[in-house]
Formats: structure tokens, sequence, C-alpha cells
């Protein structure tokens, strides 16, 4: 049985979304429940367009950033392809770009870059969900 009534906050994330995927639920957890949403969409999958309404930060990668927003060249239009998704209505974007970091856009409002942290890299399995953790504490 899921506890999400006791949290604040949501993550959504690659075990959820390889083996579940009921995405209709983010708007009973979004809304209904009062929750913050954080979906880390990996891997792409389709989603309803109508579902981005109730997501209130969104992490994907470069990949699934051109998957969600049909951009192929995410790298050199990134902020074009953020701003697409905030005008499918999820609140936050922050697409990670691995060891440069990640891209940052609020509401329609600034594009922030934040450089990667260089660290000795041993494995990168789970650096996403590590990622959607920490921005969920």
């Amino acid at each position: 049985m899921y506890k999400t009534h006791k949290a604040k906050i949501v993550v959504i994330g690659s075990l959820y979304m390889d083996i579940v995927v009921e995405t209709d639920r983010i708007p009973l957890i979004g809304e209904t429940l009062r929750k913050k949403v954080i979906l880390n969409p990996a891997p792409a999958l389709d989603i309803p367009k109508d579902i981005f309404n109730y997501i209130d930060y969104m992490t994907p990668n470069q990949t699934e950033l051109a998957y969600y927003t049909g951009i192929d060249d995410v790298g050199e239009k990134i902020e074009t392809a953020i701003l697409k998704m905030t005008n499918l209505g999820v609140s936050h974007v922050i697409t990670t770009l691995g060891s440069d970091g990640s891209v940052y856009l609020k509401e329609g409002k600034k594009v922030t870059y934040q450089k990667g942290y260089t660290v000795p890299v041993v494995d990168t399995t789970g650096a996403g969900d590590c990622y959607n953790a920490a921005l969920a504490v």
C-alpha cells in the first residue's frame, strides 16, 4: 500500500515509469492529495499531454527532453526545448546534462546553468534517481 498521503513531495521516477506507468494517478497525487510532484521521465514514455499540468518539477535529460518536445538537436536549442515543456504545463523544468550539470527554467523566466561537480565516477547507475531524491529534499 502506498503511503503517499504522509509525504509532502512525491517523486515519480524510473522504476515507476519502467513498471507501472499509471500516469492517470499524477493528477490524483498532485491535485487531490495536494502533493508536489517531481517526475523523472526515465525512460521517456508516452504521457497524455494534459498530465503535464499536474507536474510541479520535471527532470528530463536531453534525450527525454527531445522526446517530449519533438525538438531534434536539443543540445543547441535547450532553452527553446525547456520553454516548450513549460508551455505544455510543467511548472519547473530542470534538464540534467550528465557531467556538465543541469539547466533550469522556472515558469518561463531566466534560464540558469548549474555546473556539475567533478568526482571520480565508478558507475552511473542510479545517478538520475539520486539527483531527484536530492531535489526532493
